[in-house]
């Protein structure tokens, strides 16, 4: 199934695919560029950032390293690599660091198309994956969702198994919010890996949990790939760090595709998502201000008739009634969130904010509707 990557081959293979490549950005929020520009005065409700982040520790990290910024970071991504490999028990040569997970994912697109793995996918999803396959000419399964938009497992496994390759799954699910079962997920990686890959984006694992990880399955077993993210409950989204997990025989054969070693890490960032690793307590209130907000946003909702799917993460997901095109309603208020058509039908998936901007928020919503 696999075959050995020597460097002049992939150099011959990077070459073609590069020259047409971009890093495809996700078709989830409504718009990415203005909007992130902070003399816009916009609430910004659109990108599932920690509105809390980054911690003062980080502050202070990042503070620190600014007096090293002509150095080349190896020697600090080394050391980041060696502490989250310990913090999440994986032996060192189970890792890989990047410029955020997107750089990851990106390096995954690649490994599919230049091994000719075709990518099965659940949709909606994040999407960078799947639509950098497909600009690179690769082949992707769509599998559409249950009406529930929870994945169909069993659709999922036997496309797969029609076409093996890579299964690619995020848990809990971006742009819906819901998580589907450890439990149903392990039984399912049991059966995909014997014909393929599985890679689970946990980017928002955090909000669940570690329970909720596979990332232990990865010792005994080559096919499962677990991506992972500073840019959520860490509050490190302009900071770019992300990381990556797999078997060590696995790791061996995504390395030739990295720029170099430990990728395009800065070194504030890695500054901040050490000193971030180091601060439990700014995770544990970032959480428990997510989740108490997030329960009163959805009640104060409900009341208005309007019924969001149950989140598991940092954002909720709704069908907006009427269909109105309520990300254009909204950014004439100066608020941004993001809005997807399904099938006809427009749904919004809104970031939990602090507690004056979904207050906010929810008087906007009165008063559209």
């Amino acid at each position: 199934m696999d075959s050995t990557i020597s460097r002049r081959k992939w150099m011959g293979q990077m070459t073609a695919l590069i020259a047409s490549s971009t890093l495809i950005v996700p078709n989830l929020a409504y718009g990415t560029e203005t909007e992130a520009n902070p003399t816009t005065n916009l609430i910004k409700l659109s990108g599932n950032e920690n509105p809390y982040g980054p911690s003062q520790k980080a502050l202070e990290a990042i503070k620190k390293s600014l007096s090293l910024g002509n150095r080349y970071p190896f020697g600090e991504a080394s050391a980041l690599h060696d502490q989250l490999a310990k913090q999440m028990s994986v032996n060192s040569k189970q890792l890989l660091l990047g410029s955020g997970s997107s750089q990851l994912l990106q390096l995954l697109a690649h490994w599919a198309v230049i091994q000719k793995y075709p990518v099965t996918y659940p949709s909606p999803t994040f999407d960078i994956l799947p639509n950098q396959v497909k600009e690179l000419g690769g082949i992707v399964n769509e599998i559409k969702m249950e009406d529930d938009f929870r994945y169909d497992l069993d659709q999922i496994g036997k496309q797969a198994r029609k076409t093996p390759g890579i299964i690619y799954l995020v848990n809990p699910n971006n742009p819906t919010g819901i998580k589907t079962s450890a439990h149903a997920l392990r039984n399912f990686c049991k059966t995909a890996t014997a014909h393929s890959y599985v890679i689970i984006d946990e980017a928002y694992i955090e909000y669940v949990g570690e329970q909720d990880s596979l990332v232990n399955m990865i010792h005994d077993n080559e096919r499962i790939i677990i991506v992972r993210t500073f840019s959520k409950v860490y509050g490190l989204a302009g900071l770019r760090i992300g990381y990556l997990m797999a078997h060590a025989k696995t790791i061996n054969k995504l390395k030739p595709l990295r720029i170099w070693n430990n990728d395009s890490l800065s070194m504030t960032g890695i500054a901040a998502a050490r000193a971030s690793l180091d601060d439990p307590t700014f995770i544990r209130e970032s959480l428990n201000k997510n989740k108490t907000i997030r329960d009163t946003t959805v009640k104060k909702l409900v009341n208005l008739g309007i019924q969001p799917y149950a989140s598991d993460t940092n954002f909720i997901f709704f069908r907006i009634p009427e269909n109105k095109d309520l990300a254009s309603l909204l950014k004439k208020r100066k608020m941004l969130i993001g809005q997807k058509e399904i099938g006809g039908i427009n749904y919004a998936r809104v970031t939990i904010g602090t507690k004056e901007e979904m207050n906010t928020f929810i008087n906007h919503i009165t008063n559209i509707y």
